[in-house]
């Protein structure tokens, strides 16, 4: 039906004095007894509520009562559920750390061991930056690409490698780099040496054979007295297959300590762990912590996914290797009592000078570790099953290369699949304590009280 223009406009009027709210506003002058125009409507006027009443035929505003401004219901605030305090032993209980230290190397070994013992290896000076010689060489029958510079290829691990150290020693060790510009040509082939991967005749003398001609090569240049540390380099991509590993080399006669890069660091993503790795051997004196698996194709780890001499997994250095490298001091170290003590650990990855691991000593060749890992720092792929609370024993009386560091709580397998199969941690494994949870051993008690963010409070006690 079609609505006329005068009905529509009288339509429009009707519904907009229904649709006026009669709701209480404020924005007129109101005097009582004043007409008004909307039945019941209300006002509100310096602190009275107005009424639009009916007085016989005419609207008018009533007299007013006074406007009282609605109070609103508080929302009841919960009350937090308080966390229960845990007191930590005063410091004055521990032992001084010289009874934490093995000053005795039963494993007979002179390089490297887990020992507080002096061992042959570079010592680094923390006052001054270690000078490091980056050699670059290639070969007859494995040359470099003429577009390759080994300044440009290099840059990422020479940062990565310096970052990785300021983090361990919380800012202490530092580098000053030197890397050769060009590649220099080595006369022999690198097959000659026979160091791939496949050479049935592959021994430690060829491997020393090579060092000892890269580092010929590079005195024709480069002074012996100017640099702390040697690494030569082989051309990018270089095959396992040519040149397996990246081995590491103690100072002898008048050559310099370090490593050269072979195969592994050109497959590998993780590049800068091979020299890092190295370093631990020929500068801070450290051990390899795995072990050969009795037959022979795969690595045992007792120590789990921890500590860069041991696994990529979890690559930041446990506190007793720390310790005894010297990228801490002996105040970041609690020497426990026979007493119980309860301690507050922060995690060993957090860049501090704070303590990083609690030591209890068991005799003149062993000592149990505790120390607290997080999935932070470079331990960020950890699994949850490795973070926590890690409790390990140190024997140096144990050989090179067998085991000389291994967790308590032992993992679910200790055959590193991390070497097997890149790309993941594929093997699980369940050897950190969460709080609420103990392990025993050789009379210890171990326990985790309680967290404070990624902070856990350990509870140590000693049987008699």
């Amino acid at each position: 039906m079609r609505i006329s223009g005068s009905l529509t406009k009288g339509l429009l009027i009707a519904l907009a004095v229904v649709l006026i709210p009669v709701s209480a506003v404020s924005a007129q002058k109101i005097t009582p007894g004043s007409t008004c125009k909307v039945l019941n409507q209300k006002v509100v006027y310096q602190n009275k509520t107005y009424t639009c009443t009916k007085s016989g035929k005419k609207l008018v505003w009533n007299k007013g009562v006074a406007f009282v401004k609605p109070t609103p219901t508080p929302t009841p605030t919960p009350t937090p559920t308080p966390t229960p305090t845990i007191s930590v032993s005063n410091l004055s209980e521990y032992r001084s750390t010289e009874e934490c230290k093995l000053t005795v190397n039963g494993s007979g070994n002179s390089s490297t061991n887990q020992s507080h013992e002096k061992r042959d290896f570079v010592q680094p000076d923390f006052s001054k930056p270690l000078r490091v010689l980056v050699f670059s060489v290639d070969f007859p029958d494995l040359p470099s690409p003429s577009s390759e510079s080994p300044i440009k290829v290099l840059q990422g691990l020479t940062e990565d490698f310096s970052a990785f150290y300021k983090s361990q020693s919380n800012g202490k060790l530092k580098f000053e780099w030197t890397i050769t510009p060009n590649f220099t040509r080595l006369n022999n082939s690198i097959s000659s040496y026979g160091v791939g991967r496949s050479n049935p005749t592959s021994n430690s003398n060829n491997y020393w054979k090579l060092n000892f001609d890269l580092q010929d090569l590079a005195m024709k240049s480069f002074k012996r007295e100017n640099f702390d540390i040697f690494i030569g380099v082989s051309p990018v991509g270089t095959s396992e297959d040519l040149i397996a590993t990246s081995p590491a080399f103690m100072p002898r006669n008048g050559y310099w300590a370090g490593n050269w890069i072979g195969g592994d660091y050109w497959r590998d993503e993780q590049k800068w762990f091979y020299p890092a790795h190295e370093f631990g051997h020929y500068v801070l004196g450290l051990d390899d912590l795995g072990e050969p698996s009795p037959d022979g194709r795969s690595s045992l780890r007792p120590l789990g996914h921890y500590d860069i001499m041991n696994s990529q997994a979890g690559p930041e250095y446990t506190a007793w290797n720390r310790w005894i490298g010297g990228l801490i001091s002996d105040d970041q170290i609690l020497c426990l009592p026979s007493s119980k003590t309860i301690s507050k650990l922060k995690p060993i990855e957090e860049v501090n000078g704070l303590v990083k691991g609690l030591v209890i000593p068991i005799s003149k060749n062993k000592v149990v570790v505790i120390e607290n890992r997080a999935a932070i720092g470079y331990d960020s792929k950890l699994p949850s099953t490795s973070v926590g609370v890690v409790a390990y024993s140190v024997d140096v009386s144990i050989p090179r290369s067998t085991g000389p560091m291994k967790l308590i709580r032992e993992p679910a397998t200790l055959i590193d699949t991390w070497y097997q199969q890149r790309g993941g941690l594929i093997t699980p494994r369940i050897d950190a304590l969460k709080v609420g949870e103990s392990l025993s051993y050789l009379g210890i008690k171990i326990s985790v009280l309680g967290k404070d963010d990624n902070d856990m409070y350990i509870e140590v006690t000693r049987g008699n």
